[in-house]
């Protein structure tokens, strides 16, 4: 299910002993990686069936869970728009069996450019890196863009795939 960085893991496994949760015991935590490969990813999908929730942490894994396990709940966090992706009806309102945070957002899109405006006022050229395949990426684009001309910053774009 993508690299699991040790660092994230270990610090959602000190946030459940705080909160009194004992591994073993209160949950399972089953971490997969399955390299970038979407069969190796299925395969991990499928044997996690079994449990009760399922923790999603990589943007391309969140739609492939969501597709392979119903009835459960998927917990994710993603960069993509989990509108735009079909993994939500809504914010607010997910439905389905889907359900977590997204820095995909283009109302913090358009937030961001008036921070980095804030902490350098003079700023007048922004280089904003995309990541064309992202879902949601181009209303993020747009809401960047709208703030920037608000704020008389020229936003050129590096985009990536």
């Amino acid at each position: 299910m993508g690299p699991t960085p040790d660092f994230l893991l270990e610090a959602f496994r000190n946030r459940l002993r705080r909160l009194g949760r004992v591994e073993g015991r209160d949950l399972v935590i089953a971490p997969r990686t399955a390299n970038g490969s979407l069969e190796a990813f299925v395969a991990d999908a499928n044997e996690l069936l079994d449990l009760s929730v399922v923790l999603v942490a990589v943007s391309l894994a969140v739609e492939e869970a969501a597709r392979a396990i119903k009835g459960r709940p998927v917990v994710f966090t993603t960069g993509s728009d989990p509108v735009e992706t079909d993994l939500a009806r809504s914010l607010s309102q997910p439905g389905g069996n889907c359900t977590g945070s997204t820095l995909a957002s283009p109302v913090a899109a358009g937030k961001r450019v008036e921070l980095i405006n804030q902490a350098v006022p003079r700023l007048r050229r922004l280089a904003v890196l995309r990541n064309v395949d992202l879902a949601g990426e181009r209303a993020e684009r747009r809401a960047t863009e709208a703030s920037a001309q608000r704020l008389r910053i020229t936003a050129q774009r590096s985009c990536w795939d």
